[in-house]
């Protein structure tokens, strides 16, 4: 779920983890007449799927905007090991291999570029965020607990993150789940929306 206050065409979005299905970023473009939605996915299967759908007319190249970039929580990191799922039908890789994401497999992996968040923005010349979205496969704990733990996290106003505590054992997951919402909510966020217990969506108290 998305809070619509404050969304408009000029909104800078961020989609990070695209894999086969842009359906939320193509609503995103529709609904808000988005001027370009900036996406991110480093998975070779994501890639070739972003590129079919542009090369056929079903993805606008002018307004879905792809960057095959890990993001990271790591402000000197420009590469990583990506882990490619072992079920070769499967797309969504993860840059973290943990106990419970045994979909991985740990001998086949690509090497792809990394970033951390202001990096990535001072690239794009962006001084804020409108909409920040992460499904990034596990390494969401690690990069909101680098953005949020100096309190300096005050550039976006609204966060969408598909939480993977799954992936890791039961008490250190729900730790990992614990601190980020603690890390959001004192950096000014409220949680407006839970869906399935995994979907999340927090706003920034004043919009």
């Amino acid at each position: 779920m998305i809070c619509p206050i404050g969304l408009n065409s000029k909104s800078i979005v961020y989609s990070f983890g695209i894999g086969e299905n842009v359906e939320f970023d193509q609503k995103m473009i529709q609904k808000f007449n988005l001027e370009k939605l900036y996406a991110f996915d480093p998975t070779p299967k994501s890639i070739h799927y972003v590129q079919t759908q542009q090369e056929v007319g079903l993805l606008d190249r002018n307004r879905f905007q792809l960057f095959p970039v890990a993001l990271v929580g790591d402000a000197t990191q420009t590469e990583m090991k990506m882990f490619l799922p072992k079920n070769s039908k499967f797309v969504s890789g993860s840059v973290i291999k943990s106990s419970n994401s045994d979909h991985l497999d740990e001998g086949n992996y690509v090497m792809v570029k990394a970033m951390d968040l202001p990096r990535i923005m001072k690239m794009l010349n962006h001084d804020h965020i409108d909409l920040l979205k992460l499904d990034i496969e596990g390494a969401e704990f690690d990069v909101f607990k680098a953005l949020l733990s100096n309190g300096s996290f005050t550039y976006c106003n609204q966060v969408l993150v598909e939480q993977h505590a799954r992936f890791f054992d039961p008490k250190v997951g729900k730790q990992k789940l614990e601190e980020m919402n603690q890390l959001l909510i004192g950096n000014g966020f409220i949680l407006i929306h839970v869906e399935k217990d995994e979907e999340y969506t927090y706003v920034r108290e004043r919009i």
